[in-house]
């Protein structure tokens, strides 16, 4: 009897393990859908920005171009304000997709340096002064007369505060108040931003950096964004070794940002961050710009030659050497996707004509991954610059 009761106490047993491993391998394949799943969809968002970063480069040229003329018709030049604004929106827009993007395959690129948060938030806080006045809002800002060094990336630091500014913005009617302070204590800095918006509710402050989140109650208020400006905020503000949080006393009552950065160990500048003396006009250059998109090229060009250099555009590799060697460029724009050869391949070749061993070559694409960059510099190229090109950053190599 005990033989029998055995018996079937190991046929039972084995039932159930044969259920349980069942479960394990369908679960597995569920997650295995899921990451497959989530991965493609990093990977469609990331390629929209990519595609989106084409068209934007010509309008944001072109923008820059209304914005020289001086319009009699108050009608134009209105127009023109507005084409420069939404310019700049929707490049924020495309370079917060990209970040998200690489945020979720983990390629985010953070370039330390050793910077004073003080200068660095007073910079953020002009470039976001005009758009907070266009909504109606008073910024008050409260920084420390003295410096406070931090080890970071000055650039993603503003991005975190000009996030910030701008979520309070949205959030907050007109003729609010929105404030942008700085304290420290032993070893930290805490960025904090304050508004007198819709508040927050209790039940919502745990979900409130997720990627893609917007609140039911701030909805009429999101002005079309996408739900990634705190997602990104939390996560440049972990790259750097800090901290978010936020506050609220509920509906109506305003809320509290805050980001805190260690301090560096190092409270003095370094010798090699001694302000910069006068900008420098850059001499003019022959400069050769290769892209297939019309638009983007010419309009690019036309700003170089307003500003004295002469400028030609060619919309291929092919085209582009036969040009290399009638004019002789100084520098050389080059667009990675080309439709005849890849603008590395490009480079190549150009450095092999003869007397074009000190041309400098510029790449200029939508992709701007380490790898990227890597591949562009293994080519010959001096400089790598993405889509929609920073017209001052690129007026800055040709000095």
């Amino acid at each position: 009897m005990l033989v029998m009761d055995r018996h079937k106490y190991e046929q039972e047993l084995l039932r159930v393990r044969q259920q349980v491993q069942r479960a394990l391998d369908e679960k597995s394949v569920v997650e295995t859908a899921l990451r497959d799943a989530d991965r493609r969809k990093d990977e469609f968002v990331a390629t929209i920005a990519h595609e989106l970063r084409n068209p934007l480069a010509p309008i944001q040229a072109a923008a820059r171009l209304f914005g020289l003329q001086n319009f009699s018709d108050p009608r134009l030049a209105w127009s023109s304000r507005v084409l420069g604004r939404q310019a700049r929106q929707l490049a924020r827009l495309v370079d917060d997709l990209l970040d998200i993007s690489r945020v979720a395959e983990g390629k985010l690129e953070i370039k330390i340096e050793h910077v004073n948060l003080t200068l660095v938030l007073r910079q953020a806080s002009d470039v976001s002064r005009g758009m907070l006045q266009k909504a109606g809002h008073r910024l008050i800002v409260d920084l420390p007369d003295h410096a406070l060094f931090v080890d970071a990336d000055p650039g993603r630091l503003i991005q975190i505060v000009e996030n910030l500014l701008t979520n309070a913005a949205k959030y907050t009617p007109p003729g609010g108040k929105i404030s942008l302070s700085l304290i420290r204590d032993e070893l930290t800095a805490t960025i904090a931003v304050r508004d007198s918006g819709i508040g927050i509710a209790e039940a919502d402050l745990p979900s409130i950096f997720g990627i893609f989140t917007q609140l039911p109650s701030g909805a009429s208020r999101s002005q079309g964004g996408l739900g990634i400006g705190l997602s990104l905020v939390r996560a440049l503000t972990e790259r750097h070794g800090g901290e978010v949080g936020v506050t609220s006393e509920g509906a109506n009552k305003g809320s509290e940002f805050t980001v805190r950065l260690p301090l560096s160990p190092v409270q003095t500048a370094n010798p090699d961050t001694a302000a910069d003396g006068p900008a420098k006009r850059s001499r003019p250059h022959r400069v050769l710009i290769v892209d297939d998109n019309e638009d983007a090229a010419l309009s690019l060009a036309t700003l170089l030659d307003i500003d004295g250099h002469e400028a030609r555009t060619v919309p291929n590799g092919t085209k582009a050497l036969e040009t290399i060697s009638d004019l002789w460029p100084d520098v050389v724009v080059i667009d990675i996707s080309l439709p005849d050869m890849s603008g590395y391949d490009l480079a190549r070749l150009s450095r092999k004509t003869v007397g074009m061993a000190d041309m400098l070559l510029i790449a200029l694409t939508g992709r701007s991954q380490a790898d990227d960059r890597r591949a562009a510099l293994d080519a010959g190229f001096q400089h790598f610059l993405t889509k929609p090109v920073n017209y001052e950053a690129l007026l800055g190599l040709l000095l």
